[in-house]
């Protein structure tokens, strides 16, 4: 049976006996910029313990001055019977009471992969350095040269096999002119066979 520890910096939480915490370690919806690229848990419940209540800093009692700030992760870590299992951060999203005491937190645990919406932040486009640097005359030979040549250092642009309108394929068998077969062949003449520069 798997047993779980979860710290919040190097301070373990107390857990509940009984709580279950799923973690899922897929890319979240693309639609949710706060959570592309990292893993995340469900939201969970954790006693108001004495000792959570300290590293909590009584986040249900709003007159404390200085107290636990839930606008911003905080590094934890979640350890499978005493073995590190995964770093990252936890988010305290609430606090649930009963007869006016606070009775659990609610936290949720994200991976400590950087997400999309930290690495951008506040910046803004108009913060990106000049791309001029970058420029290309889009001709066939130039975009033969980026498939065929071996980029170096300083070279940032590269032009992979993908086609934005036509569907490639390869076939050894069959040279219908016009099928975008990248199969090469010596038909020569008017066939038309192989990738569209202007596809890429």
């Amino acid at each position: 049976m798997q047993k779980l520890q979860l710290y919040l910096g190097s301070d373990r939480i107390d857990l509940f006996g009984d709580e279950s915490v799923s973690v899922t370690q897929t890319i979240q919806n693309v639609r949710d910029i706060a959570k592309v690229f990292t893993s995340f848990s469900q939201t969970f419940s954790i006693p108001a313990s004495p000792k959570n209540n300290i590293l909590f800093k009584h986040y249900y009692n709003f007159d404390i001055v200085g107290g636990f700030d839930a606008l911003n992760k905080v590094a934890g870590s979640i350890e499978l019977n005493s073995i590190p299992f995964k770093t990252g951060f936890i988010r305290l999203e609430g606090v649930d009471m009963r007869k006016n005491k606070a009775y659990a937190y609610r936290i949720t645990f994200f991976g400590d992969t950087v997400n999309l919406k930290d690495i951008i932040g506040n910046d803004m486009l108009s913060a990106l350095g000049s791309l001029s640097t970058h420029d290309l005359i889009y001709s066939p030979q130039i975009v033969q040269d980026k498939l065929e040549l071996q980029e170096t250092l300083g070279q940032a642009i590269l032009c992979p096999l993908i086609t934005h309108t036509q569907r490639l394929t390869y076939d050894s068998t069959n040279h219908v002119a016009g099928s975008r077969n990248v199969y090469w062949h010596t038909g020569g003449g008017a066939n038309e066979h192989g990738v569209l520069w202007s596809d890429l």
